[in-house]
């Protein structure tokens, strides 16, 4: 039995690191019309339409910039803004034919009563792709990439700011059927790995770890039924390993989330939901470098900001990688018991998963 590893650096920090080579067209919402001001805004109003190409989801902003040449459709002009920080376009005509602004994101507008426009009318709305990369990186598990279809391969390029030098990848929640094969490489073709196939996520230990900005991840899957590729999770980064092993004969709980309904005669039905797997494990002789490690992690896990702490995945014997498991950990509690030397006990619990 090989040492446990807790990985929970994830090098992927951003969804503008993800490249898919397959993507699903998104969705185009419904436009809001609202002014900034006091103003009474124009009688005009706009229709969203197309099918949203990009990988990322997106906030825009329409706002009429000039009535010089006329107040109505097609006099009119406007600016526009997908969310970067700036106007992507501006003085573009205010038509009563689909106008596209970019990503297959088409507004149309058709007039009132009275003045179409004022000056300063806005509409938000949002596209989405709700299969998108960025879904592999947010630790939901109900959230997952999909690709628009099967190719040879099915391509997921991840592109660091700089050289990192990954010790393992992850792939969670998956579809990929036995068949499948599966290349971890870097963009020069220096490295090249085969990754083994498990049924629902798959942890790969880099066997030759070396610095590349652009890495790719290459999945050939033709009989897979469903059509598509579906990756719930991704990681690539690093791992804790810790100077001893967990104390054999970790204590396992699995905890079953049930709903009961009890009728007006009293009687109880249950309503079962899932099974999760709760666990503790006890480190002994860890050295104060060890503790410290730990507590480095678990000041990583949580954020103040954003009010969340995320999970980690958790691989309970290194030569075994098929036994991982996303989990959060619930407790911890240290006890020094000569010099540099501890006795910690971590509690965790599985991230749950709807369907």
């Amino acid at each position: 039995m090989g040492n446990c590893r807790i990985l929970y650096n994830n090098f992927i920090t951003s969804e503008d690191m993800l490249a898919a080579s397959s993507l699903r067209n998104g969705n185009v919402l419904s436009a809001l019309k609202k002014r900034e001001d006091s103003v009474t805004p124009g009688a005009a109003t706009m229709a969203t339409s197309g099918l949203f190409s990009a990988s990322a989801d997106k906030e825009y902003i329409v706002e009429c910039d000039s009535i010089a040449a006329g107040a109505e459709v097609g006099q009119a002009t406007i600016r526009w803004s997908d969310g970067g920080g700036t106007w992507n376009a501006t003085g573009v005509p205010a038509s009563s034919s689909p106008t596209l602004l970019a990503d297959g994101v088409y507004i149309t507008f058709a007039s009132g009563t009275g003045a179409d426009f004022v000056v300063g009318d806005r509409w938000y709305f949002k596209a989405v792709n709700l299969f998108n990369p960025g879904k592999m990186l947010n630790l939901d598990r109900d959230d997952r990439y999909r690709s628009k279809e099967l190719t040879s391969p099915n391509r997921i390029t991840i592109t660091f700011t700089s050289p990192q030098t990954p010790l393992a990848l992850i792939i969670y929640d998956h579809n990929l059927t036995g068949s499948a094969t599966i290349t971890l490489r870097d963009s020069t073709g220096a490295l090249s790995e085969s990754v083994t196939w498990t049924s629902g996520k798959i942890l790969h230990y880099i066997a030759a770890p070396a610095a590349y900005t652009v890495w790719y991840l290459d999945i050939t899957d033709p009989a897979n039924t469903d059509g598509y590729i579906e990756i719930g999770e991704l990681y690539l980064g690093s791992y804790l390993v810790l100077t001893n092993n967990y104390s054999y004969g970790e204590s396992i709980e699995l905890s079953f989330i049930e709903d009961l309904n009890k009728t007006s005669y009293g009687v109880e039905r249950e309503q079962y939901g899932n099974m999760l797997e709760k666990f503790t494990l006890e480190f002994v002789k860890l050295t104060d470098t060890d503790v410290t490690a730990l507590r480095t992690m678990l000041n990583a896990l949580a954020d103040r900001l954003t009010r969340r702490r995320k999970p980690v995945y958790f691989n309970r014997d290194l030569s075994t990688p098929s036994d991982v498991l996303l989990a959060k950990i619930t407790s911890f509690e240290k006890v020094n018991t000569f010099v540099d030397q501890n006795t910690v006990t971590v509690g965790m619990c599985e991230v749950a998963r709807s369907v």
